[in-house]
């Protein structure tokens, strides 16, 4: 009716990005699945053309986020995974930085710990954290 394009479709842009998902007025509104010519791809939920809600985002080949997005960034929880070193953490994020208690996982070690905007503070023993 307006000319923008509302509903379930595919889009590809000049770059070589596409989309495959909900749009809403021309937006990436709902849930969708984007991927950038650089191998990065997105597959969750989107808000106004951001990503924001539940989602993967993938960096090809070298490691994954699943958890909650806002405003493009990681915020609330999440888990991390670096794909080429057996590592990962999983826990608060917030605007993009690990935030609060989380759990910091390489190989068989595992350490409890606690982030202030995206900085370690201390480590935690297991029993301190039950």
């Amino acid at each position: 009716m307006n000319g923008r394009k509302t509903g379930a479709g595919k889009y590809q842009w000049i770059d070589g990005s596409s989309y495959a998902g909900e749009l809403v007025n021309d937006q990436l509104h709902g849930v969708g699945h984007y991927k950038w010519t650089d191998g990065r791809s997105y597959t969750g939920e989107w808000k106004n053309g951001v990503m924001n809600g539940v989602g993967e985002l993938t960096f090809e080949g070298k490691s994954t986020y699943k958890g909650n997005f806002a405003d493009n960034m990681n915020d609330g929880y999440g888990v991390y995974k670096w794909l080429t070193k057996d590592q990962s953490f999983a826990g608060y994020w917030a605007a993009g930085k690990q935030h609060g208690l989380g759990v910091l996982t390489k190989g068989k070690e595992v350490k409890y710990c606690l982030w202030v905007n995206g900085n370690r503070q201390c480590y935690f023993e297991e029993a301190q954290v039950k």
